[in-house]
This record gives C-alpha cells, sequence and structure tokens, in this order.
C-alpha cells in the first residue's frame, strides 16, 4: 500500500505516489492489478476500484484506465494504491468459487490454502498468516490453531476494525439543524490542573508495634496550584507485622 499525492495533469492515467516500493519482489511493477480506495470507501465498506499497472517509473504508476477516467478528486480521505496478487492475464476482481474437490480449500501460493465458512463477510475483511523462518525443527511451518491433523481452525477475520464515539451532537427539527454544537468530547486537563494527592507532614516518624506516632499523618489533595476542600481519600493498610 502506499499514499496516492498527486495525479499527472496532462496525463491523468499516471499517479504520482510516496512509494513504488523497495524491489520488485515487494513493489509496484507493470501488469499488476492495484486497487484506488481511501477512508471514505473503507468506513462505509465499499470495495475501491481495481485497474492495471501499465508501467512503474521513479514515484509514477502509470494504469490502464479501460476508457473510464480516473479522477483523485473522487477519493478525498487518504487516497491511496494497494496493490492485489492477481494473474496478469486476470480481467479484475476473480469470483470465489467453492469446489467440492479438496474439501473446498482454496491454493494461493507457496503450498498456502485456505478454506471459507459459511457467514457473512465484509469488503476489508482479512487474515494474517505468520509463517516460520525455513530453519530448525518447524521449518517452513505456519503459525496456525488447528482442530486436528491437518485441520485449520476458522478463525474471524482480524479487520478492518473500526472504534467510534461521541463527539458532540446538535438538534434536527426536520428541516434544519439547530446552529447551537453540544460538545461530547472528553477534555484530558493540562498537567498544571491535574489533581495530585501528596504528603504533607508528619513523615520520618518511629514509633513501636501498638503505639500511635507522636504526631498525625497529614496529606492533602490539590487541583493545580489550589487546595481541594473536602476531598475523600481512601487508606489501606496492608498486612504486616507493625
Amino acid at each position: 500500500v502506499t499514499s496516492w499525492l498527486g495525479q499527472g495533469s496532462t496525463r491523468p492515467e499516471e499517479l504520482i505516489v510516496a512509494s513504488t516500493g523497495r524491489d520488485r519482489l515487494t513493489g509496484f511493477h507493470d501488469a499488476q492489478w492495484v486497487e484506488l480506495t481511501d477512508d471514505t470507501r473503507e468506513l462505509q465498506g465499499r470495495p475501491g476500484r481495481l485497474v492495471r499497472v501499465v508501467r512503474v517509473e521513479g514515484d509514477i504508476i502509470e494504469i490502464d484506465p479501460q476508457g473510464s477516467p480516473v479522477d483523485r478528486a473522487d477519493f478525498p480521505r487518504n487516497p491511496r494504491i494497494r496493490r492485489w496478487d492477481l494473474p496478469a492475464t486476470a480481467a479484475g476482481s476473480l469470483r470465489i468459487e467453492t469446489l467440492a474437490a479438496n474439501q473446498g480449500y482454496l491454493k494461493l501460493e507457496s503450498g498456502i490454502e485456505v478454506r471459507f465458512e459459511a457467514g457473512t463477510y465484509r469488503t476489508g475483511d482479512f487474515w494474517l498468516i505468520p509463517a516460520r523462518a525455513f530453519v530448525g525443527e518447524f521449518a517452513g511451518e505456519i503459525e496456525w490453531p488447528q482442530e486436528g491433523p491437518n485441520q485449520g481452525e476458522a478463525r474471524p477475520p482480524l479487520g478492518i476494525g473500526h472504534r467510534y464515539c461521541k463527539l458532540g451532537f446538535v438538534l434536527f427539527d426536520g428541516q434544519a439543524f439547530d446552529s447551537e454544537l453540544t460538545d461530547c468530547r472528553p477534555r484530558f486537563p493540562a498537567a498544571t490542573e491535574l489533581r495530585r494527592f501528596f504528603k504533607a507532614g508528619g513523615e520520618g516518624q518511629e514509633a513501636l508495634p501498638g503505639r500511635e506516632l507522636p504526631c498525625p499523618l497529614v496529606v492533602a489533595v490539590a487541583d493545580g496550584e489550589y487546595p481541594v476542600s473536602g476531598a475523600r481519600v481512601e487508606f489501606q493498610v496492608p498486612a504486616g507485622g507493625g
């Protein structure tokens, strides 16, 4: 995945990106298929647009728009380009068909096979398959929970997960929004305004077990530089021989 920074003014099929990758194995190159997407599409659970790469040079990825122009303005929020491992001969997105043969497993690469159980899947669902380095006792194995011999456990997707919180709200009467905004953001106070608890006297005293200290222990609570009157403080005495 790389950030989509701009577009050629005279050749809009030339996309300017932050990086085309470190090498041919992990980077972008011609005849690949890539997805153009942004935050809006991901939050709405919509797929991006698949296009074929024609040429990669420097920080430019030239694509084949296939008769439909590509406009970066259609991807306003954090536009990016994601590489997909599609065959060069593919005509775009591929339909996943579960076959009865091979117990429904689909071959990916390097001996990795996957199977999708019945369920509801969403655009953006993904799984990670950790693989061991090809050394040692478990050379070349993958780390995946097992239900039995050569029987992988069905696992839910790792994401994409989105978290939401209420930032504020406005009233709507069915025709227009009220101009007053209610802010619901919990504001973390500045360090100088944090309440703090500290000793105010009585430290450094000694007494035998069962005897009272000569002077009381004094503690205080302050909000920034101002003392807090009537603050409730709870103490806990741990078990011990004193």
